[in-house]
């Protein structure tokens, strides 16, 4: 899911003059999608110009605390049919919740924390799923809509997910 985006910035990073490449990790907060160690790297003229291209090509940036935070729409994947079976675990039941509350808005946050989850593999989108399920079952209570536009990209990340898990 992040694999084109990562490329995409790996690929500008490696086009600056440092003394060494700089690292690209999952961004640990929830509005960002990664972070760099790029400001360490180069002085500051050549950081805002770097920053200037990134922002010409929809990236949002944010230097702060040494790295460089960025952030960019997340491509969404064709819909799926979205009548097959459902993943098993948390995952079917998020899957399922959507499913069944069609028409709610994008969530960017959420939409970030599956990327990255499917992105890190193992357990790592189960555990989100259980917060997810729980938070929109709490939400349908409470008379919110679920962010079922979210659907098609939760559902290509359980198939990556089950792919790596072998199944």
């Amino acid at each position: 899911m992040l694999t084109d985006l990562r490329r995409a910035l790996n690929g500008a990073l490696s086009a600056l003059p440092t003394a060494r490449r700089p690292s690209v990790r999952r961004a640990p907060e929830e509005d960002w999608l990664f972070s760099s160690d790029v400001p360490r790297l180069t002085d500051e003229k050549t950081l805002r110009a770097f920053i200037a291209r990134l922002t010409e090509e929809g990236w949002r940036c944010e230097a702060r605390g040494g790295l460089l935070w960025l952030d960019h729409a997340i491509p969404v994947p064709e819909a799926a049919a979205s009548k097959g079976a459902l993943p098993p675990g948390e995952r079917g039941c998020a899957v399922s919740l959507l499913r069944r509350h069609p028409g709610g808005p994008w969530d960017m946050r959420a939409a970030r924390a599956i990327a990255k989850a499917a992105e890190q593999g193992g357990p790592s989108l189960e555990r989100l799923c259980r917060q997810l399920h729980l938070a929109w079952a709490a939400g349908l209570r409470a008379g919110t809509p679920l962010p079922s536009a979210l659907l098609p990209l939760l559902e290509a990340a359980c198939r990556q997910n089950e792919k790596e898990e072998g199944r």
